[in-house]
C-alpha cells in the first residue's frame, strides 16, 4: 500500500530497492555483441528519471540506443547461495545520451588505468551519461 509520503513511480522504487543491494548493470544492444558496464548516478523516484554513467572503449555508442530507447540488466548475487545470480532486465527503456567526455589515461570503475601505452587498450576511452525514464 502506498502512503502519502512514498513516491508514485513503483518502476523507480523497484529499481532503487535493487541498487540498494551489491549489483552489476550492464547495457546490452542488438547491434553489437559486446555488453557495457554502467552504474546509476542518480535517481529521482517522483518523476522516475535516472542517469547511467558508462566507459567504454568505442566509437560507436550511440548503437546501444535503439529508436530513443536502451535496455540493460541488474545482476545481484544471491543471498543464500553464492555462486547463483538473480538478473533483472529492463528493456525498451526511453532514453537518451546526454554526453560524451574523453578519458584518456583516467582509471575506470574497474580501478584499472586503460590509457597509456599498453596497446592492448585504444586511447579513445570515452565516458557517457544516459538519461532514462522508468514509467
Amino acid at each position: 500500500m502506498l502512503t502519502k509520503n512514498s513516491s508514485t513511480n513503483h518502476p523507480a522504487n523497484v529499481l532503487r530497492s535493487l541498487l540498494a543491494k551489491e549489483h552489476a548493470i550492464t547495457i546490452f544492444s542488438k547491434k553489437t555483441t559486446k555488453p557495457l558496464s554502467a552504474e546509476v548516478i542518480n535517481l529521482d523516484l517522483d518523476t522516475g528519471q535516472f542517469d547511467l554513467s558508462v566507459n567504454y572503449h568505442k566509437s560507436d555508442i550511440d548503437t546501444y540506443i535503439y529508436q530513443e530507447h536502451l535496455s540493460f540488466d541488474i545482476e545481484i548475487a544471491s543471498g543464500a547461495q553464492e555462486d547463483k545470480t538473480e538478473i533483472y532486465n529492463f528493456e525498451k527503456v526511453k532514453a537518451n545520451l546526454r554526453n560524451k567526455m574523453p578519458t584518456r589515461g583516467r582509471a575506470l570503475h574497474s580501478g584499472v588505468s586503460r590509457g597509456g601505452t599498453n596497446p592492448l587498450y585504444p586511447r579513445h576511452e570515452c565516458a557517457c551519461q544516459y538519461r532514462g525514464l522508468l514509467r
